[in-house]
């Protein structure tokens, strides 16, 4: 009986220390992320940490829970003689983890040339439970040689099991050949989430793609819009104004976008742009797009693939797309 009791003593012990949510009041604080990244944090005002070394707060995987309670988190973080080759803030979130009511403002720099293969200001990897967070991030990084990069404002791959609700992201990435306004893929649920704002100003560098939500989806996205994308196109490239590839579903979403000709380059190949989405071998329901392009004349015969609503199109239910060409 004296046994028994004590195990039950000690499993209670254990349950109480491992429900303990650590408080973030302070940068120290935020530190303990990468810690303990299998415990419950809680931000418990705004908070401001500008002195951050990548190194120090960069998290490979996050089993954990952290509630934002709707505060502030604004980062600043030098990633200089960081040699690694994917820039985020959480490597992977695992199942059943949880972030959730967080206003996140990130901004990187480098002190000396830097390069990554993938860049986002979020999470590369999501397998958890994402709701209402809220991205803000210019990925536009001085002294930076980055042509051969993947950049997405919010996730790079939303996993099988990855669920992201009322999630909003406001983005600029100057610097990457493939930019995404939300995720570059998407393999589980996106639901109810926004890009406010895209901007895309590669100058007379390579611009491959761009795309103001995701660059793939091969699962479920809903009820998720793009208020606005500006992208100024240097080159040949392929452009949508939701999504690139479709082979999943896609329902009850719009994006606005608008496009630039960059004048002072000579395009020599053909740009591909759907005002939606360039391929799609999927569903699309109850969906739209209005889309603005301002080309020259003498560039109007280098389009492959020019749609209001789509480059090229599988199975389609209501959808409208609306596209305005300027001499």
């Amino acid at each position: 009986m004296k046994i028994c009791f004590s195990l039950l003593v000690l499993i209670f012990s254990l349950n109480a220390f491992s429900s303990f949510t650590y408080p973030i009041r302070s940068c120290d604080d935020f530190r303990l992320l990468k810690k303990y990244p299998n415990d419950k944090f809680l931000l418990v005002s705004d908070l401001s940490c500008y002195d951050l070394k990548l190194q120090d707060v960069q998290i490979p995987s996050f089993r954990g829970n952290l509630d934002g309670q709707n505060y502030n988190l604004n980062l600043g973080i030098d990633i200089t003689d960081f040699d690694e080759r994917a820039l985020y803030l959480i490597g992977r979130l695992k199942k059943d983890s949880t972030i959730k009511n967080l206003k996140l403002s990130v901004r990187y720099y480098s002190n000396e040339e830097v390069s990554f293969y993938e860049q986002t200001p979020f999470i590369s990897e999501n397998n958890g439970l994402i709701s209402n967070v809220h991205v803000s991030s210019d990925l536009s990084i001085e002294n930076r040689n980055s042509d051969s990069t993947y950049s997405a404002g919010f996730v790079i791959t939303n996993l099988e099991e990855g669920i992201i609700n009322e999630c909003t992201t406001i983005f600029a990435d100057n610097n990457s050949s493939n930019v995404y306004g939300f995720a570059v893929y998407n393999y589980g649920i996106i639901n109810n989430s926004i890009v406010h704002t895209l901007l895309i100003d590669r100058g007379d560098k390579t611009l491959l793609e761009a795309s103001g939500f995701v660059g793939s989806n091969f699962a479920f996205i809903n009820k998720s819009r793009v208020d606005q994308a500006n992208i100024l196109i240097p080159n040949n490239a392929i452009i949508s104004g939701f999504s690139n590839f479709n082979q999943g579903s896609i329902r009850n979403s719009d994006a606005r976008t608008r496009l630039k000709l960059n004048a002072a380059n000579s395009i020599k190949d053909l740009i591909q742009i759907g005002g939606f989405i360039t391929l799609n071998v999927g569903d699309v329901e109850y969906s739209s797009s209005y889309m603005n392009i301002d080309f020259q004349k003498d560039n109007n015969d280098r389009l492959l693939y020019f749609g209001p609503f789509f480059g090229n199109k599988s199975s389609i239910s209501e959808t409208n797309g609306y596209m305005w060409t300027l001499p």
